[in-house]
């Protein structure tokens, strides 16, 4: 039998396509944003402001991304960052996962970089030409050498980490040139961190802030949101928090919301990866009943344009997460989201029925002239609920009882007729004069008519 070994090991250009090719511009974004996110976790700190700060320039050819977020060590550059995969260990509740997201982002986004961290105890730089490395090799076995430089070097600004990336890829440069692409970006930005904006972390775009909406669910006597959280995995460690009810009644704004480790996977979402069904054929929509064709779950419909759902997922280890490698969608197949996709489901099927019937009364209402549910609605922030007791949804409208809806109409009278008019009525202030007048008025036309 033979004992000769078959070298397997793949080359260094078929290695960055293969990482590279299937990963977008925006989740390469993203990813490097995650870094900065870790480090700000790894030195939690709530007295102080952390900024990410991402700028390019294509005429002078490069893409930044730089934080104040307290680095990284020079033990961790050389044993853990700059591997192309490496160990499973991770700090708590982090979304560095399978240890090649920083080198995929910066090869795709462009082929000579240089990364600039600074601790309190090491500052250093790590850089590649994207051509010298790809010829690197060992002179006496003329293997692949798998390394990249660094040096110790002396850096004036705030703990923290400086990207600069150039010779950008095609893939960025095009993407970069579109004014919406750009603002898509910070608006996903804004709804991915939407927990983290505002509480410690500020993220801008070549100098303009990324804003983010606190999102809220509405509330009334009547109604109620779900609210559910639990532990499940063979160590009980990963945290599940279920919220779902009612919003505005806007069609882009509905579906569900996927929260890992603080970072919105999925935004949203009204497909068959949340439970959807994938077409609606309904061609009487007067019947609530039909609008499910004896389905559990129908297709989205703007009936049910007011349906919020949020899933938060959190573990101190992230490879059990149900993410993809790329952090832009969900494994459906994986144990926690195969057991998190029947409650999902199940609050739909409570949900989705009452929202259609809420529909009905709201378009009645208005028909009559009478107040409809909605004008009772008050908003709660969604960041209460995170706190919240266990609750089941509550969309009662038989406790609703609407009433006919109150008109100002304008009355313009002279000062001196109006003090006349209190004294005949007796009353006091300007809103009981009103009340009497109205009494009067009702007491006037009630004896017309029996007349």
């Amino acid at each position: 039998m033979s004992n000769l070994l078959v070298d397997s090991s793949p080359s260094k250009e078929f290695f960055l396509n293969m990482i590279t090719k299937d990963v977008t511009v925006e989740s390469c974004i993203l990813d490097l944003i995650d870094n900065s996110i870790d480090a700000y976790k790894r030195v939690l700190d709530g007295n102080k402001q952390r900024n990410i700060d991402i700028s390019y320039n294509l005429l002078e050819d490069y893409f930044r991304i730089n934080d104040n977020c307290g680095g990284m060590s020079k033990e961790i550059a050389i044993s853990k960052a700059f591997r192309f995969g490496n160990n499973r260990e991770r700090n708590a509740g982090t979304l560095g996962m399978y240890g090649i997201g920083m080198k995929r982002s910066i090869f795709k986004i462009g082929s000579d970089f240089v990364v600039e961290s600074k601790t309190a105890s090491d500052s250093f730089k790590v850089y590649m030409d994207h051509d010298e490395w790809i010829n690197l090799k060992n002179e006496n076995t003329d293997e692949d050498i798998w390394k990249f430089h660094l040096d110790d070097v002396d850096l004036n600004f705030e703990d923290g980490v400086h990207i600069e990336i150039k010779r950008l890829s095609e893939s960025i440069r095009t993407y970069l040139k579109v004014r919406n692409n750009v603002e898509t970006l910070r608006t996903k930005i804004g709804s991915a961190y939407g927990d983290l904006l505002g509480n410690g972390i500020i993220i801008s775009i070549n100098g303009e802030k990324v804003h983010y909406s606190n999102e809220s669910l509405y509330e009334a006597q009547f109604l109620k949101a779900y609210v559910n959280s639990y532990t499940i995995g063979r160590e009980k460690d990963i945290g599940i928090k279920i919220v779902a009810g009612v919003g505005d009644p806007s069609p882009k704004d509905a579906g569900w919301d996927i929260i890992c480790n603080g970072r919105a996977v999925i935004q949203k979402d009204r497909t068959e990866l949340t439970g959807w069904e994938s077409t609606y054929d309904l061609e009487e929509e007067s019947s609530i009943d039909e609008a499910f064709q004896g389905k559990t779950i129908p297709a989205f419909h703007n009936d049910f344009a007011r349906f919020r759902g949020y899933v938060y997922i959190d573990c101190d280890d992230p490879n059990k997460l149900p993410l993809n490698t790329t952090k832009d969608s969900i494994d459906k197949q994986h144990f926690v989201y195969q057991y998190i996709f029947k409650e999902m489901r199940s609050v739909m099927g409570v949900v989705l029925p009452r929202l259609r019937k809420l529909q009905e009364t709201i378009r009645e209402c208005k028909r009559e002239g009478k107040v409809p549910p909605n004008e009772e609605f008050h908003e709660r922030k969604l960041t209460s609920y995170l706190t919240a007791a266990r609750t089941e949804f509550k969309l009662e409208l038989g406790e609703y009882h609407a009433s006919e809806r109150i008109k100002n109409i304008p009355l313009y009278i002279d000062e001196k007729t109006v003090e006349k008019w209190k004294r005949y009525f007796e009353a006091d202030t300007n809103k009981a004069l009103g009340e009497k007048i109205k009494k009067f008025v009702q007491e006037r036309v009630i004896t017309d008519e029996q007349l």
